[in-house]
């Protein structure tokens, strides 16, 4: 019986799995995703749901104003398998750099300069994790937009009002829904805003203030 050849598809799922399992790790659970202030115009490729979920708790972190995912699209060679992992590299809101690993099942502890996401803090954070999931998608549909005017009024309505639902933000902004909620999805992002969504679900009933300067 011939060999079945592989589809353009699963050709190219398979291309991206070579460097997951060069990092010791299972090529068959792979997320593509788009960070959303990311400018490589490259996906990451995760390899697995905890990966996925690191990067969105990462993305709400209300206290990270940057995330460099360098280290995880890095693949070196000869690297000893681990389950400890660099994954990201995060600016504060002070400037503040700082290392970022993912070790599922540790303790949470590491060096000075360095912070280290565990499975248990992950599992704690289920709300900002899902929460962030629908915030990215909103921010990523609206990328061949011109935001910057729509988040300049949105931002003004917020200070005005803090504490407003996004269901009374569309009922006195005359833009279309999607452009709201990316609008609003960016500044959250940007730190600009701060929310509720770590508590609850994000939805219409999401409510928005401005964030403090520190």
């Amino acid at each position: 019986m011939a060999k079945r050849s592989h589809t353009p598809a699963q050709q190219k799922r398979r291309s991206y799995a070579a460097p997951i399992r060069a990092r010791g790790l299972s090529g068959y659970n792979i997320w593509f995703v788009s960070p959303p202030l990311d400018t490589t115009q490259r996906p990451l490729t995760l390899c697995s749901d905890v990966e996925f979920a690191c990067h969105l708790y990462l993305e709400g972190d209300p206290e990270l104003r940057l995330i460099d995912y360098t280290p995880i699209r890095a693949v070196p060679e000869n690297r000893e398998r681990s389950n400890r992992r660099h994954f990201a590299v995060g600016t504060t809101l002070q400037s503040h750099v700082i290392d970022i690993d993912l070790d599922p099942a540790g303790d949470g502890q590491g060096p000075a300069g360095r912070r280290v996401v565990t499975l248990r803090e992950i599992h704690a954070s289920a709300t900002r994790i899902q929460s962030w999931r629908s915030i990215v998608a909103a921010i990523n549909r609206c990328k061949s937009h011109e935001m910057l005017s729509i988040m300049a009024r949105l931002r003004h309505l917020v200070e005005e009002q803090p504490g407003i639902r996004i269901s009374d933000i569309k009922r006195q902004v005359a833009e279309p829904a999607g452009l709201i909620e990316g609008a609003i999805a960016l500044l959250l992002r940007t730190r600009d805003l701060t929310s509720d969504v770590d508590q609850s679900i994000w939805s219409m009933l999401t409510r928005l203030w401005r964030r403090e300067d520190d």
